[in-house]
């Protein structure tokens, strides 16, 4: 009995069996085995698939996405489609589909770090308020301006002189 790999297709190898002139695969998935002979490639791809969606034990999680400026945002990963990337949904009208190599920008919900960067946005705004507060007090001190009462006049010309 003669196998050759064919192919290692999302985590599953792929024989392709001369004896029987067809393909094999061992799917295995969290201690979950089922054997396919197919014909087709495609079917036993397919099948391998299938697999995987009825048994992976995927439970949505948050996720912290640093933003611009230093922002910080919970994000919800929903769920993982077959071709591996993960659902995540930013708010309700956002979603994003991100590789597993890509999933490496976003750091794990930790409720204190999301407790903490509230306050300090609360923090921060108070301040704004406060510089806001301040500088309208300070402006209220200024006199408006009444160009009736300056020295020179409009009249006035200016010479530009030549320097050679």
């Amino acid at each position: 009995m003669s196998k050759i790999k064919i192919e290692d297709y999302k985590g599953q190898t792929i024989y392709y069996n001369d004896d029987t002139d067809k393909f094999e695969c061992d799917i295995e998935l969290n201690d979950k085995l089922k054997s396919t002979k197919r014909q087709s490639l495609n079917d036993v791809r397919n099948e391998i698939k299938t697999f995987i969606k009825l048994n992976e034990n995927f439970r949505p999680f948050k996720v912290i996405s640093s933003g611009y400026g230093s922002v910080l945002s919970v994000v919800n990963v929903e769920s993982k489609r077959y071709d591996g990337k993960f659902v995540i949904s930013f708010n309700d009208y956002s979603k994003r589909y991100k590789k597993e190599s890509e999933m490496a920008k976003y750091f794990e919900y930790d409720y204190e770090i999301e407790k903490e960067y509230k306050k300090i946005e609360e923090e921060f705004k108070e301040y704004r308020n406060n510089y806001k507060r301040t500088i309208t007090e300070l402006l209220s001190k200024l006199k408006p301006l009444d160009i009736t009462t300056l020295w020179f006049t409009t009249t006035h010309t200016f010479q530009a002189y030549n320097i050679n």
